[in-house]
């Protein structure tokens, strides 16, 4: 488990710097599954900005609350094939 720790005045810098990277690396070394939870792809760029990182991705909907344009949208930031 890694705190996410102070809000960030650049958090794409955050999540791209080369610290994130070897975390992410030393955990992959380390341990089988490595999982990141990011907020909703469709909202924000976390999940878009992490994907070159990642073998592949969970989409999780709402069943019946989550719209068409939403989820078109999330899988369009992580791509098709990552999920």
């Amino acid at each position: 488990l890694v705190p996410a720790g102070r809000a960030s005045h650049d958090p794409v810098g955050a999540l791209t710097s080369a610290g994130v990277i070897a975390m992410l690396e030393q955990g992959r070394a380390a341990f089988d599954w490595v999982v990141l939870d990011t907020p909703p792809a469709a909202v924000v760029p976390d999940a878009g900005l992490l994907n070159e990182q990642v073998d592949g991705a969970v989409l999780v909907v709402a069943a019946g609350r989550t719209s068409f344009d939403m989820v078109s949208r999330a899988v369009g930031a992580i791509g098709r094939d990552r999920i």
